[in-house]
């Protein structure tokens, strides 16, 4: 049976930065029955991980084997979907191997949700906060294309 699968992307911990380039900075995790991933409270580039997990997912409009990385750190997970399900690893890369942290298996349709409504949490939170940056151009184009999938998987 499926495990509930969240990313948790709490959004008033999410900062505005402009050091080397304006960017989203703050947590950003995924949670599936009790295990917490990269670890809870994982802060990151938020719009660029969701921006490329987005497109990651949406790529040939249908999910199979992908890669879903963190930017600030050796960690990613693997999806591997099949007949409406994606059974989920979760790694750190080392320099000599890929260590596997632990796995879940949730719906597919499930995955997608969550991706897209953590990549809406921070365009309403940028909206909010009338912060311009490049990268939120690109976390709205491929949540976009990412409302259109999970459309798709509705009808």
């Amino acid at each position: 049976m499926p495990s509930a699968f969240k990313i948790l992307v709490p959004s008033e911990q999410l900062e505005w930065r402009d050091e080397h380039g304006a960017y989203v900075w703050g947590p950003v995790w995924t949670e599936v029955g009790g295990f917490a991933f990269p670890a809870k409270g994982w802060a990151d580039f938020v719009a660029l991980v969701l921006s490329g997990w987005s497109e990651a997912l949406t790529e040939g409009s249908r999910v199979r084997s992908v890669c879903l990385s963190f930017i600030d750190g050796p960690y990613h997970i693997d999806v591997n979907a099949n007949a409406g399900q994606a059974e989920l690893t979760f790694c750190k890369r080392t320099p000599n191997q890929v260590l596997r942290m632990g796995s879940a298996s949730v719906a597919v349709f499930d995955l997608l949700c969550q991706v897209l409504e953590a990549g809406r949490t921070v365009l309403y939170t940028a909206s909010d906060s009338g912060a311009v940056i490049d990268e939120i151009s690109s976390l709205a184009r491929e949540t976009k294309r990412l409302e259109k999938l999970v459309e798709a998987f509705e009808s």
